[in-house]
């Protein structure tokens, strides 16, 4: 089974979705959680989970195991699944069986369920993004954090962008300077050519910063970039320049070619109602609350997906990269009324519009994509 393969996907048919301003997203945070459900659910709501985690529902609770098993061993990665039930909802014991060993406990109140997302994520993520009221009878959650120490650090410096939409902001800058040409590669992909900056951490863990053309689409560049990371790539210097890189000849008293990479820090948070984009995560027929779609979970309570939500955070420092994503879908007895979903304000620090994957390096597996829209100033 190709788990970073299907998770990647996921995540390229959500960052399609993508339009305009900042964003932090993880697929693979929804994905392990959306398969579990795949398992369990009935009908079309288990066709459409089943099209949207790429693998067959039947083995699921299998791929969401093997899925969080993989990110657990990749080391600057925690990851973590929580199911919580009111005691009043009689739950399958053989559901129960599929998911990881002391995943589930008694859905007690919202401050419960905060403290569980502040500890699996190191307190980047300190609320579950779920409202808990009387009518949700199960809570479903995966937490996701990854932190890297950077191979070779920035440095902070003074001056400002001389050109670029974000000249005249003047946001802060960092700068590196390194001997690894190979660590910038163009891509040509359908929608032009991408610039991939790899950017080497502790833990197993690159970030890559995608950049395309000025005018290019968010959702074009994230999804492009993330199909070239698995694709054939032309290293830029030496070659032909591409976005965002210049190359030139000068004298040197060494004998190594240099890169400099300088950028804005910035620190991205977002937060996604998973059932806006029913397509991408497969849960258009699981949301209809007008009959329940899991009776692998309880046989005497009909379920339907009230909420499914996504908090995310990613930053980008002197010293590192840290993100992290909590996601969670909650039940409620279906035939209630649907309850209305919070409207969120998404803030963000940006920089020149470009993309950010941070990647397990061993399999390509993209744990958070991120972009960004604007100067931090």
């Amino acid at each position: 089974m190709d788990l970073a393969g299907a998770i990647n996907r996921l995540t390229a048919r959500w960052a399609a979705e993508h339009t305009a301003g900042s964003t932090v997203f993880s697929g693979a945070g929804a994905w392990p959680l959306l398969a579990f459900l795949a398992e369990a659910a009935d009908g079309a709501a288990r066709a459409e989970l089943e099209d949207a985690i790429g693998v067959p529902a039947a083995r699921g609770a299998e791929a969401g195991r093997a899925a969080l098993e993989l990110m657990a061993s990749i080391p600057a990665v925690r990851a973590a699944l929580g199911l919580w039930t009111r005691p009043g909802l009689p739950v399958r014991d053989a559901w129960l069986a599929t998911l990881p060993s002391g995943a589930h406990g008694t859905l007690t109140g919202q401050a419960a369920l905060d403290a569980w997302a502040d500890e699996h994520t190191g307190g980047l993520i300190p609320r579950m993004p779920i409202d808990l009221d009387d009518d949700v009878l199960l809570v479903l959650a995966t937490a996701l954090a990854v932190r890297t120490t950077w191979d070779v650090p920035f440095d902070e410096r003074g001056g400002s962008l001389t050109s670029g939409p974000w000249a005249p902001a003047r946001p802060k800058l960092i700068t590196r300077m390194t001997r690894e040409p190979a660590d910038v590669r163009r891509a040509d992909t359908p929608g032009g050519p991408l610039t991939l900056i790899r950017v080497a951490g502790d833990g197993d863990l690159d970030v890559h910063l995608v950049i395309g053309a000025e005018d290019r689409s968010p959702g074009s560049v994230l999804a492009d970039g993330i199909a070239a990371l698995s694709g054939p790539q032309t290293p830029a210097p030496g070659f032909t320049e591409s976005p965002g890189v210049s190359i030139t000849k000068a004298r040197s008293s060494q004998r190594h070619d240099r890169v400099s990479l300088t950028l804005p820090p910035f620190e991205v948070r977002a937060t996604h109602d998973l059932l806006g984009i029913p397509g991408t995560m497969g849960l258009g027929a699981a949301s209809d609350p007008s009959h329940g779609h899991f009776s692998a979970i309880s046989a005497d309570v009909p379920l339907y997906i009230a909420q499914a939500q996504q908090s995310a955070l990613a930053r980008f420092q002197t010293k590192g990269f840290e993100a992290a994503a909590v996601t969670a879908v909650a039940a409620s007895r279906a035939m209630a009324v649907r309850p209305a979903h919070r409207v969120h304000h998404v803030e963000a620090v940006l920089s020149h519009p470009f993309a950010t994957l941070a990647v397990h390096r061993p399999t390509g597996l993209v744990l958070t994509a991120t972009w960004l829209a604007e100067p931090s100033g």
